[in-house]
């Protein structure tokens, strides 16, 4: 009998990367800019990716303007 222990079925892989994750920053996601990303799960069970765009990002000022 193995003593690996078994999976929790109500976990899924996006709980335990965002489990992982937390609010930590994640490099990336303009090419135009210095931003980063963050992570974060709501009450309802869906996941959140959102950038924070530097504010002279030129992508960021083209769609805001």
């Amino acid at each position: 009998m193995s003593n690996r222990k078994r999976p929790d079925r109500n976990k899924t892989a996006l709980d335990t990367i965002a489990a992982a994750v937390g609010n930590q920053r994640i490099a990336g996601g303009c090419d135009d800019c210095g931003a980063y990303q963050t992570m974060t799960k709501r009450d309802d069970g869906v996941f959140r990716v959102t950038v924070h765009h530097d504010a002279t990002c030129p992508w960021l000022k083209a769609r805001t303007s």
